[in-house]
């Protein structure tokens, strides 16, 4: 995921100029994550195409075959980098990001959460966004927390999440068991829709 560069952010990258995707986060598991890229690094050409813009980043994504290697330049740290990129269709990114009925993103619990909560065997799903107004925002669940039950039935991936969500009445409310990022404490939280 990722935003289009504004001239104060491109400053205190120490970049210049305000071409080029400024990488916001990498979702575990995708084609850019294993091609070892990092927030805060700022795309400059795909597959030797200047990017010119976020926008345009994404259309030159939307024209590459899945599965074709393509060769991405990022700036880093005041230093040009190439990474070769296998991207996935775009749907299947479309699938990832589209925030479920509790107005959730999840993702694979990332090393770094694991090492932010001194837990490598956590297990869970990853909070990578939080639509406004949804009922989880409602309930004070925020970006960075990993969801550890559903419904008291244990999530061990995006898969089992998915499941027991789908299968939850939003109307009742639906118990969650969250592992807080700011606390780093466990807590139960009830999600209820409209």
């Amino acid at each position: 995921r990722g935003e289009q560069l504004s001239p104060e952010i491109a400053e205190q990258f120490g970049y210049k100029g305000t071409e080029g995707a400024l990488v916001n986060d990498v979702i575990p598991d995708t084609p850019a994550e294993k091609a070892g890229m990092k927030a805060g690094d700022i795309i400059t050409r795909w597959d030797e195409k200047k990017v010119k813009s976020f926008s345009h980043l994404r259309q030159l994504v939307a024209a590459t075959d899945p599965g074709e290697k393509v060769t991405v330049t990022v700036w880093r740290d005041g230093k040009q980098l190439e990474l070769q990129i296998k991207p996935a269709r775009l749907a299947d990114y479309e699938a990832a990001e589209a925030p479920g009925p509790l107005g959730l993103r999840v993702a694979p619990v990332s090393n770094e959460a694991r090492e932010h909560f001194g837990r490598s065997d956590l297990r869970g799903v990853l909070v990578v966004g939080v639509k406004e107004g949804s009922p989880a925002a409602r309930a004070g669940i925020e970006e960075g927390d990993v969801i550890l039950s559903v419904a008291r039935r244990p999530v061990r991936n995006v898969a089992d999440y998915k499941k027991v969500v789908a299968a939850a009445n939003l109307k009742d409310g639906v118990l969650l068991r969250v592992l807080d990022q700011r606390s780093g404490h466990a807590l139960f939280v009830v999600v209820r829709g409209k």
